[in-house]
């Protein structure tokens, strides 16, 4: 909207009275009142989000245990793939045998999977909710997002392809130096 949020972000006196408490719990029951911040320009959202309101409905929204759930599976899964990657790429360089790589393959591939439903969450829902969500999706952080998704799948890929290369794991080592 071109409501002036210049106003809205000025100092907040200490305390908070209850017609700002009752304005806060009415933006926050806003349908839709996060995916419409993502059709401004990445200025206007960054003077939006500073503005006390917001700042405060933002604050109770992460405060909610299904988005502390979310932030806690996201780094669930992210070290189960690393933890994956990296005890797979030591087995392939160490000769290891093929079924304890694969099976650490397979754990990396369970954080790969999460972040790839991830993605396909996020363009659903943005579609569906907001007609500007072309801007959200090539910015920078998203555009990154799905690079590092596209290489560690490729990545796994790549791993899964040379065992069905070699029978037996890699023979020389020096391949990968």
């Amino acid at each position: 909207s071109n409501l002036c949020h210049q106003d809205l972000k000025k100092k907040r006196p200490r305390g908070t009275s209850p017609s700002s408490n009752a304005l806060i719990d009415e933006v926050s029951s806003l349908r839709d009142f996060i995916p419409s911040l993502l059709s401004l320009d990445v200025n206007d959202i960054e003077d939006v989000s500073t503005t006390y309101v917001v700042k405060k409905v933002l604050d109770n929204m992460i405060s909610k245990p299904f988005v502390a759930t979310v932030v806690l599976c996201d780094a669930l899964f992210l070290g189960l793939m690393i933890v994956g990657f990296r005890y797979a790429v030591n087995g392939m360089i160490t000769g290891k045998n093929i079924e304890t790589v694969l099976a650490w393959i397979y754990v990396a591939n369970t954080g790969i999977f999460y972040f790839i439903i991830g993605e396909i969450g996020k363009v659903v829902s943005l579609c569906l909710l907001s007609k500007h969500s072309r801007r959200y999706f090539l910015s920078f952080w998203n555009l990154i997002d799905v690079l590092a998704i596209l290489l560690a799948t490729a990545s796994s890929v790549a791993m899964r392809w040379q065992f069905a290369i070699l029978e037996e794991g890699l023979d020389d080592t020096n391949i990968l130096r």
